[in-house]
């Protein structure tokens, strides 16, 4: 019986088969890594969004609660005074809220006070009677002081229309690093004189 000789491989084979394997472990380990940061970026536009789509839901909501009286509109803040009710009288009369909702962006995203009872005293009671428009120091005294509420985080800017002209346009926009998002809703005031 004839024997039969086993051939194993040669050096080079096995050189030339790491060396394959190493190429597509290398291609490998690129795509996975690749991959996470496709996925730290979707993650990252997600978060934008949502924070924009919450800011803006939250300014909206409060805007179609008041009339183009009761909204105070500068650079990057607004100032929003609700509607409360109607009088009993006749013709009935718009009776305001006595809180006023101040909206503004700053470094560290989009905030929301309320007052009062923040900030220090402005020398003002709210009147039900009539709507309060603050101009830009009585805004300023409004935003500081006190702990805001944040809304979103990475928010750049704030811009509403001015209330005496309709519809309103309200812009938020939000960014961080090479992604930036800007959103417009256009509102028309159900409270609009």
């Amino acid at each position: 019986m004839p024997l039969r000789l086993k051939r194993a491989f040669t050096v080079l084979e096995l050189t030339v088969a790491c060396a394959i394997a190493l190429v597509m472990s290398a291609t490998l380990v690129r795509l996975f890594y690749s991959s996470l940061g496709w996925q730290a970026r979707a993650l990252r536009q997600t978060t934008l969004k949502q924070q924009m789509k919450v800011g803006m839901q939250r300014i909206c909501t409060e805007l179609q609660e008041s009339a183009p009286r009761g909204i105070a509109v500068a650079s990057n803040e607004v100032c929003i005074q609700k509607l409360a009710n109607l009088s009993s009288d006749n013709p009935p009369r718009r009776l305001w809220g006595t809180e006023l909702g101040v909206y503004f962006v700053n470094g560290a995203g989009l905030h929301r006070r309320p007052w009062p009872p923040t900030p220090p005293d402005l020398g003002l009671t709210l009147n039900p009677a009539t709507s309060f428009q603050p101009d830009a120091g009585q805004l300023a005294q409004l935003k500081a002081g006190g702990h805001p509420v944040l809304l979103g985080r990475n928010v750049l800017s704030l811009e509403v229309s001015s209330p005496t002209t309709m519809p309103l346009l309200v812009t938020v926009a939000v960014g961080e690093s090479s992604d930036h998002y800007t959103s417009t809703r256009t509102l028309s005031l159900r409270n609009a004189e």
